[in-house]
């Protein structure tokens, strides 16, 4: 089988840990999708914080390019030092603009919130890995990447497994992250919350084989994870939140491995690879396809 390309670069530090005033990437289009309802929920602080199943979702905040804009999105723990999250937060397919400097907090709960009060660790960014079928061949249904922070975060015991994506499935879907249409104190994006829905899918039948779901979610839930929520077992992750839909009100998730070749592992792999080449401050770098099975 062939190797899979991943691109990777390297990030700068930030000057500071501070939060920014970060704006949400992109929301959903008033006249593409009608909301008539919001079933999210606020998560209890309990949840975020040390020990709390939510422990291992993350606020982040992202520069790209030249731009001295910040920009909010959410990510999930794969080990304990690298995160999903989404492609098109960290690389401006449009502009070719990559991720310059990236924040990550565990326990975020608001800049202005006591982060003893939910064992806020902040993070910051050494490399990112995306698929080369993303960022040269322009595939939207790649929209996933990997983000490898400066240093372990401690005491993770609820960072959730993941999964090959079942092709087809009935089962209680949930995304958990930070939209950024939410506010706290002033702040958009400030707090976590989640939305579960009994949802049908059938990757044979969705554009590109992406995952779809009943949820409506806005600009900040990006990266969040796509979690499976079963009666008596732990909750899974089965894919990486991407946004919604054009012209429909449905969500959509990047699907890992399984059927229709997703390979998260791989763009784990890709942080330790030698290079077969570099380019513009990117580095080419050929893995072998990592596949999970449902």
């Amino acid at each position: 089988m062939a190797k899979l390309v991943v691109w990777r670069w390297n990030l700068e530090a930030p000057p500071t840990a501070n939060a920014e005033n970060a704006v949400p990437l992109e929301e959903t289009p008033e006249d593409n999708v009608n909301i008539t309802s919001d079933n999210r929920k606020l998560v209890p602080v309990e949840d975020i914080k040390e020990g709390g199943k939510y422990r291992s979702i993350l606020k982040v905040m992202v520069q790209r390019g030249r731009s001295q804009n910040w920009y909010m999105g959410t990510g999930w723990l794969l080990t304990d030092d690298i995160l999903a999250t989404s492609a098109h937060l960290v690389y401006d397919r449009k502009t070719g603009e990559k991720a310059r400097a990236f924040k990550v907090w565990m326990g975020y709960n608001g800049k202005n919130a006591d982060p003893l009060k939910t064992d806020t660790i902040y993070r910051h960014r050494i490399a990112v890995t995306a698929l080369n079928e993303y960022t040269a061949l322009l595939d939207g249904t790649r929209d996933v990447a990997f983000v490898k922070v400066n240093e372990k975060f401690p005491n993770v015991s609820h960072r959730f497994d993941y999964i090959g994506t079942p092709t087809t499935g009935i089962g209680n879907l949930g995304i958990v992250g930070y939209p950024g249409d939410k506010s706290s104190n002033g702040e958009n994006g400030a707090q976590m919350y989640e939305h579960y829905e009994q949802t049908t899918w059938n990757l044979n039948n969705t554009a590109g084989n992406v995952l779809e779901y009943n949820h409506v979610t806005e600009g900040g839930e990006l990266g969040s994870p796509v979690l499976w929520n079963r009666p008596g077992q732990p909750l899974v992750s089965i894919g990486t939140h991407r946004g919604v839909h054009e012209k429909r009100a449905v969500g959509i998730g990047i699907p890992i491995s399984g059927q229709f070749d997703y390979p998260y592992d791989s763009g784990i792999l890709a942080f330790t690879e030698t290079p077969t080449r570099s380019r513009n401050g990117v580095d080419y770098i050929g893995v072998e396809r990592k596949i999970r099975h449902a």
